[in-house]
């Protein structure tokens, strides 16, 4: 204080305070001319700092000042300067003279980046299916993790994954294709044959139940049981297999009775036979030995009329009586079937 009058002040006075004004005083010992000056202090204070504030960032963000001061709290001064320890910054105020600096902290939280997403893929659905985010999640490649969001543009599903603060946010697409067509190899069917015949794929795809598709293959399982199998890796293939089942010993009906009453009017040789035999000529002779009918595919329509040959009228109805059948199939075994038929009206 002492230092702080002015003029060539002398020591051995008293000093006597009023507030902020210090008055010094020299005294004589009978109290002549006593002699006074005053020093009057100007206190000068640091300026505000704020109050202690939290920051969150991006982990690897490089931070600003003005990051670090616009999260003071309080009201805090520009002017000060920043120190940091880690990840806790402060800010100090310091006055002129260096008299109570005045300072605060930030404390920043660092945010990590997202979770991954994984990587792109597809997906093959049939048409119509209802998607669940389950099935989408499972198609993800690379390792995605849990807790993403889904939004969906069309036929492209995207999963993205975020922080609070949108640090590296990530994303994966999934690009889903719809497949219209529905494969199948049809359902369980019997075919009768002879025995000593042996079935063509042909009949054996003829005797197919449902709506099978024609690219499959045909496995022999054994005699009687062939096995009919689709192959496709699509997810709407339906009934990949189906199993044929040969009746054999099929019998031949040696008797019908054309009299046009509506049963057993024609001769059914085999069942379906025009179909299961297409190449199939059919022969039928009296006991004399003459050829009386004759048909190139012969289905089942006989109806005991004579189709005009040697020694027998055309359009005629033949008697009652046994005639003899020669049956050729004209298949891959080249069996013939040979035997009697009945009229009797």
């Amino acid at each position: 204080m002492f230092e702080s009058l002015g003029g060539n002040p002398e020591a051995g006075g008293t000093w006597a305070s009023n507030g902020l004004v210090y008055t010094y005083t020299q005294t004589t010992s009978l109290g002549c001319n006593n002699k006074s000056a005053s020093v009057t202090v100007d206190e000068k204070g640091a300026k505000s700092a704020g109050l202690d504030g939290f920051l969150k960032i991006c982990k690897g963000t490089v931070l600003t000042e003005k990051q670090l001061f616009d999260a003071l709290e309080g009201n805090p001064e520009a002017g000060g300067t920043w120190a940091s320890n880690g990840l806790v910054y402060t800010y100090t105020q310091v006055a002129s003279l260096g008299c109570n600096p005045n300072f605060s902290r930030v404390v920043v939280m660092e945010q990590s980046e997202a979770k991954s997403a994984g990587a792109d893929a597809t997906l093959t659905i049939c048409k119509g299916t209802t998607l669940t985010e389950k099935q989408l999640f499972a198609a993800l490649k690379g390792n995605p993790e849990t807790g993403g969001t889904w939004s969906e543009n069309g036929l492209i599903y995207t999963y993205t994954q975020t922080t609070s603060l949108g640090c590296n946010n990530k994303s994966a697409s999934v690009t889903v294709n719809e497949e219209s067509e529905v494969k199948s190899a049809g359902l369980d069917g019997v075919l009768s044959m002879l025995d000593g015949t042996e079935p063509t794929e042909d009949d054996l795809f003829a005797a197919l139940e449902g709506f099978p598709d024609t690219d499959g293959s045909w496995v022999k399982k054994n005699s009687n049981t062939y096995i009919y199998t689709i192959t496709s890796t699509s997810p709407c293939t339906k009934n990949k297999t189906a199993t044929i089942r040969i009746k054999r010993n099929q019998e031949v009906a040696n008797g019908f009775s054309p009299n046009g009453d509506g049963v057993n009017d024609t001769w059914i040789v085999l069942p379906d036979v025009a179909n299961k035999y297409p190449k199939n000529i059919m022969r039928i002779y009296n006991r004399h030995g003459n050829l009386v009918y004759k048909a190139l595919t012969y289905n089942n329509d006989w109806d005991g009329t004579s189709n005009g040959k040697i020694t027998i009228n055309k359009e005629s109805k033949l008697p009652v009586g046994s005639y003899v059948y020669i049956l050729e199939l004209n298949n891959a075994t080249k069996k013939v079937l040979k035997g009697w038929v009945y009229i009797n009206y």
